[in-house]
């Protein structure tokens, strides 16, 4: 009883994202299915590869081959591998049949984990009280930057890096040598492990340390600061890069292998990366804002760069308050910004930066500012914690303002049931190919991909037909062997 009251925040704040997040899906009986008829469906396919994987099921009996893009093999590593996330569904699958429901406990549990993970970084390593440690987790986890990008469950997936910063930490604060490199292997794993679950931040972890390094070595006082630091610690800091490269070159291989096709068209991929425009910064997911500010209400929803107009504001204010650190991490806040704004600089960091093409929209870069702003918030409620008046309706309208005016659930259960069992396939057929160009003149259709994938999935056979995200280019195939299956 004493844990529960002295974390009575923490249950508070969880409780009510876990609303947020879950609404859709508790309102329609456990029916509708965060995302989308393409991203979701791929990614429940892939964690079901790994369940099946370990079943010894055909086709899924090799760990890089997910039965799709027949005959490429080793199409697994042409997306994200979502191991993290893996680690999760697979255990759960083994008590419940269905695929999307164990996907469904699969996303509530990523998001879980996202809020005690910043939790427990914000609590144990900086050394915040319960509320303030809450209020940060609870933006990092659940606001309407979060809920915008639901709909690729990857994107939810990224508790391996934050516990993998606070096992960090522990590195460098621990008093006893062992304890240190405890610590670093610990933070080498789950670096790892998030490499393997969601590439994007695993590169924005890479990306961030390099910013900050050099802005460092610029400035004299925060240099020495760091030099001492790494010369206290360099054998642990060694260890930890040494296991995360070592766990990691697999992974790093197989991408290597197809970074050079993964953007082939590059003035398509910069104009992927500059949907986002100026008036992103606010929201247009949060119900509050579109009163506030009209104007965001016709943006892209994914798009949004914001976790809330006055929540940005106030995790601002209280990064300002950090006198210590302020001007660092405003620095790099503004070489974040500026890179993936301007057109030229961006253009620039891609043809310099390896696989900077990979990031594909400037909307992700939210995903490297949300735990800035989320221990802004935290050092704000922290200051502030003696106005309790005015610190209540600050709380009140921050958590209003993650409320959003739409919902990440864009299919159901039955939906998807009704696009696979339409098709019946005969007993001889081994490879399916779904053709759907009467359907959409010819165009590539992610909907109609995926219900290959599934129709594939249910007759546990290979298919012709995939969607990840590297495409590749269709070979010409004879027609022996294959089951030629018309769209509906």
């Amino acid at each position: 009883m004493n844990f529960i009251k002295d974390k009575k925040y923490l249950f508070l704040f969880l409780l009510f994202g876990i609303c947020i997040f879950a609404y859709p899906m508790f309102s329609s009986g456990f029916q509708k299915i965060p995302g989308d008829f393409g991203d979701t469906r791929f990614v429940c396919y892939n964690l079901e590869h790994y369940f099946l994987f370990l079943n010894r099921v055909e086709p899924h009996t090799f760990f890089w081959d997910m039965g799709i893009f027949y005959p490429m093999a080793n199409n697994a590593a042409f997306s994200d591998m979502h191991i993290g996330l893996a680690l999760i569904y697979i255990p759960v699958r083994f008590f419940i049949h269905n695929q999307f429901t164990v996907f469904q406990i699969t996303f509530l549990f990523a998001c879980i984990l996202n809020f005690l993970s910043f939790y427990l970084l914000l609590n144990k390593c900086f050394k915040y009280n319960d509320l303030s440690s809450s209020i940060g987790g609870f933006i990092f986890a659940f606001s309407v930057t979060r809920y915008a990008q639901a709909v690729h469950l990857q994107l939810m997936g990224q508790f391996p890096m934050i516990f993998g910063l606070y096992f960090l930490c522990k590195m460098f604060i621990s008093e006893k040598m062992k304890d240190k490199y405890i610590n670093a292997v610990l933070s080498a794993i789950l670096f790892a492990l998030q490499f393997w679950t969601a590439f994007y931040f695993s590169y924005f972890l890479v990306l961030i340390c390099l910013i900050v390094f050099g802005v460092v070595l610029f400035s004299k006082n925060y240099r020495s600061e760091l030099l001492n630091a790494i010369k206290i610690n360099k054998h642990p800091i060694i260890i930890l890069l040494f296991f995360t490269l070592i766990l990691s070159v697999p992974l790093l291989i197989k991408y290597y292998i197809y970074i050079p096709r993964v953007n082939p068209n590059f003035n398509l991929m910069v104009s992927l990366c500059f949907k986002a425009f100026w008036y992103s910064w606010f929201n247009s997911v949060s119900y509050i804002d579109n009163i506030i500010l009209p104007f965001t209400k016709n943006t892209d929803a994914e798009m949004s760069l914001s976790c809330g107009f006055v929540t940005m504001i106030i995790g601002l204010l209280g990064i300002y308050s950090l006198k210590k650190y302020r001007k660092l991490i405003f620095i790099v806040i503004s070489i974040i910004v500026i890179v993936f704004t301007i057109k030229p600089i961006f253009i620039l960091c891609y043809k310099l930066i390896p696989a900077f093409g990979s990031i594909r929209s400037n909307a992700r870069i939210v995903l490297i500012l949300l735990p800035i702003i989320a221990i802004g918030l935290a050092e704000f409620i922290k200051k502030y914690s003696n106005k309790k008046i005015i610190l209540f309706f600050i709380i009140l309208l921050i958590c209003v303002e993650q409320i959003p005016n739409i919902s990440h659930s864009k299919f159901t259960k039955s939906q998807n049931n009704q696009r696979v069992e339409q098709y019946k396939l005969k007993p001889q057929c081994k490879i399916l190919l779904l053709d759907y160009t009467e359907k959409t003149n010819g165009q590539y259709d992610i909907d109609y991909e995926t219900d290959a994938m599934w129709v594939a999935l249910k007759y546990k056979i290979k298919t012709f037909n995939g969607y990840s995200g590297y495409i590749p280019q269709r070979p010409f195939i004879p027609a022996e062997g294959i089951c030629y299956v018309k769209a509906k």
